[in-house]
């Protein structure tokens, strides 16, 4: 069966999709400014995490059937990269739609957010770049995963927000907290 389970680029793939779902949403307004209520601003921004979490789910058993050996191999990786910029492209759509959390530092949490999608973006293009300008053929796959491990993945929101001021989120980080599935996709 063509693939590459249990290879190392296939993990790096894998482990690449899993990082994704910790993408925050880097947005040229952020959440719209409008001041929503804290529990319901992390129960909007819960749902529209895990639904980016599903769309990744999607997105890697089609990464699971790529052959890193085949003569498609590059375009088959760059495909995977493309529907993860659409992924990000619905996420942090939903995320706008969710306004900010009508916190003490409401406006600082946004900004942790947009932060983290737009390093997470960067993160993908850095790697379509580096996918780009490798030769398929025998050493393919090797060179993949070399490329993987010349980049350093971004922070989860998570820990973005955790590395806000306590004072600046505590509210909004107990909440998502008290969330397990929730604080357990931001942090992956």
């Amino acid at each position: 069966m063509p693939g590459f389970s249990n290879r190392p680029a296939r993990a790096t793939l894998c482990l690449l999709l899993m990082g994704l779902s910790t993408l925050a949403l880097t947005a040229c307004g952020g959440g719209g400014g409008k001041k929503v209520d804290p529990e319901d601003w992390v129960a909007d921004l819960c749902d529209a995490a895990v639904d980016f979490e599903d769309d990744l789910a999607n997105i890697g058993q089609d990464a699971d059937d790529i052959d890193l050996t085949g003569k498609n191999a590059k375009k088959d990786v760059l495909a995977v990269f493309s529907d993860q910029k659409k992924a990000i492209a619905d996420f942090k759509k939903a995320y706008e739609k969710i306004g900010i959390p009508d916190s003490k530092n409401g406006k600082k949490i946004d900004e942790a957010i947009q932060a983290t999608f737009k390093e997470r973006e960067d993160f993908i293009n850095d790697l379509s770049k580096a996918v780009n300008k490798l030769d398929t053929g025998k050493r393919f796959e090797d060179d993949l995963s070399e490329a993987f491990g010349d980049l350093d993945e971004p922070d989860s929101l998570l820990t973005r927000l955790e590395d806000l001021d306590e004072r600046d989120a505590d509210d909004v980080l107990d909440l998502i907290n008290e969330n397990g599935d929730c604080s357990s996709t931001l942090a992956d």
